[in-house]
């Protein structure tokens, strides 16, 4: 919904909302995890009494802010759905967009119990995530103004494809400092790469379906996370970690290869028409 809200804004950049969203979104992570720490202390009520002030306070500004005013009319479509070739790379987006986050998914699952396998300790393992939230609530205002001089697709490209490598290290991770830079990877190409997206496929659905594929992206992003673990869980019963670690790296470059050639005939497309 706050994807599908956020495309209708039309006084801001797409690219720019998309980006907001995402600092927005992982500053409460990184908030929520070091308030959890603390009021964890005071017992679990405690934890959860604050969360459902917080969601009070959201009903609140929902309510205050959030309003749409319903009117019965017939309206002309002022552009129809998207072309057929967009949609292809709508989907194709979609589908590279579950292998990130099935394969994201292993670092809140498998990733830690491998961890301490290795004779690394849970909280060692936290602070990979403290790590994370960190660099890009500061870093992600830095990257979205490099970015700025880029193609929304160049930039996705090159933080999916830094993305991608961080998990070729893992199947050769051994120590705590390895799993370090194997985060401060992974994190550089989740800030390069993953805020772009939404604003990619924004731009390249119709006007009246816009709402239609943000709902299309969150819900690869949600059955990737669901399938994550499973795949995980059963690569390791019958693999190992290093197959798993292959694997889906394997499979996001695969789908980010198919996102790539599809992009590029789609251009070659129209250069030749013009």
């Amino acid at each position: 919904m706050v994807n599908s809200y956020a495309a209708n804004v039309k006084t801001i950049a797409s690219r720019k909302v998309f980006n907001y969203l995402y600092i927005g979104m992982n500053l409460g992570v990184v908030i929520g995890t070091l308030m959890v720490g603390y009021l964890m202390d005071h017992g679990v009520v405690l934890v959860f009494s604050v969360a459902a002030v917080f969601y009070l306070i959201q009903l609140v500004i929902l309510l205050a802010d959030f309003r749409v005013n319903l009117v019965t009319e017939k309206a002309e479509r002022v552009a129809g759905p998207a072309k057929p070739a967009h949609l292809r790379l709508i989907w194709l987006i979609a589908l590279m967009v579950f292998c990130l986050y099935l394969s994201y998914s292993l670092w809140e699952s498998v990733i830690s119990v491998h961890m301490t396998g290795l004779g690394i300790s849970f909280e060692k393992y936290s602070l990979l995530w403290t790590l994370n939230g960190l660099m890009i609530v500061f870093g992600q205002p830095l990257v979205n103004r490099l970015g700025a001089n880029l193609k929304l697709s160049t930039q996705i490209f090159t933080g999916t494809l830094i993305f991608v490598l961080s998990f070729l290290i893992l199947v050769f991770a051994k120590s705590y400092a390895t799993f370090v830079v194997t985060m401060i990877i992974l994190t550089v190409g989740e800030m390069t790469g993953f805020p772009g997206m939404p604003a990619w496929i924004d731009s390249l659905a119709g006007n009246n379906d816009k709402g239609k594929y943000q709902g299309l992206y969150n819900m690869a992003i949600s059955f990737g996370r669901a399938v994550g673990p499973l795949y995980g869980g059963l690569l390791i019963e019958y693999g190992s970690y290093q197959s798993l670690f292959w694997s889906v790296t394997a499979i996001m470059l695969l789908s980010l290869a198919a996102v790539m050639v599809h992009n590029r005939q789609i251009r070659h497309r129209r250069i030749k028409q013009d």
